[in-house]
């Protein structure tokens, strides 16, 4: 309940639009690359996860937190996308693929070596990071409900940092790994 909403803005296909409207508008105005697109508001939530609600997160947080959400939908059967009717369809014969999908099953493929290995390599996030991972950006609960309870009942300020330290130090090394964030840089 005390949680503040995050929001943020970002352009999206317009639904409205058809093809022919988008083709003749942006050969009207080939420079504009708002052609077709609508500004919408989204959660930060959904798309990081608890990590949105860390102030100490960067760039490559955010990116690391993105990737390994969407490749863990994919690969665990996350919310299978609606096909996108606005996209052009350019190639409709038996053979064609599709290109995203191509991409989740190689993200996929990527989360798996990651965190499962491989058959001749161990894996290379811990079980723990990911644990933390898969419980703060792909499920969503805050750090300071994974963090162990003190005396209280309730955990401590410094485990609550704790958690945040060692969440974004697994994303860090996620980061690292995908080449979001070069080694030794800050």
């Amino acid at each position: 309940m005390g949680r503040k909403t995050m929001t943020a803005n970002r352009l999206v296909p317009d639904p409205s639009m058809t093809d022919a409207e988008y083709y003749a508008q942006r050969a009207a105005n080939p420079t504009k690359p708002q052609i077709g697109k609508v500004w919408v508001e989204e959660r930060a939530e959904t798309r990081i996860g608890a990590l949105a609600f860390i102030r100490r997160k960067l760039g490559h947080h955010e990116k690391a937190a993105e990737w390994f959400k969407n490749a863990y939908e994919a690969l665990y059967g996350g919310i299978a996308p609606a096909i996108d009717m606005s996209k052009v369809r350019v190639d409709t014969s038996i053979m064609a693929h599709d290109n995203g999908a191509v991409a989740r099953l190689d993200r996929s493929e990527q989360l798996r070596a990651l965190i499962v290995g491989t058959r001749n390599a161990p894996p290379l996030l811990s079980k723990d990071a990911t644990d933390r991972i898969v419980a703060c950006v792909v499920l969503g609960i805050p750090c300071n409900e994974i963090a162990a309870p003190g005396p209280s009942g309730k955990p401590s300020g410094h485990a609550v940092e704790r958690e945040v330290g060692l969440l974004l130090e697994a994303l860090d090394y996620v980061a690292e790994l995908l080449g979001f964030k070069m080694r030794g840089a800050a």
